[in-house]
């Protein structure tokens, strides 16, 4: 008799044992495949970054060199009224004498 209920309990913990592993089976599967998603997230987000930077990088050199050549207008703009006014001077002074 007592080697009866012995055995049921060792049967009854076995079971329990048995499902805690299984569980933790699961949980490490979970566990892997939440582990292997982020790594790939993090590759793909590394990718996207630089992507973006490229972009960025690219629209900024577009900008500067827009930039540059809207100051190079200006300034030959200015150059050309210098002239011009230097010239009308001139012409002033050189009709006035």
């Amino acid at each position: 008799m007592k080697l009866v209920i012995a055995q049921g309990r060792i049967k009854g913990t076995t079971r329990r044992m048995m499902a805690t592993v299984s569980e933790l089976s699961m949980y490490q599967a979970t566990a892997m495949k939440l582990t292997q998603e982020n790594a790939d997230r993090e590759a793909s987000l590394g990718e996207q970054v630089g992507c973006y930077y490229t972009y960025l990088c690219i629209y900024l050199c577009i900008y500067i060199y827009v930039c540059i050549d809207l100051d190079l207008d200006l300034y030959r703009d200015e150059i050309d009224k210098g002239e011009r006014r230097q010239g009308g001077v001139a012409r002033r002074a050189g009709g006035h004498l």
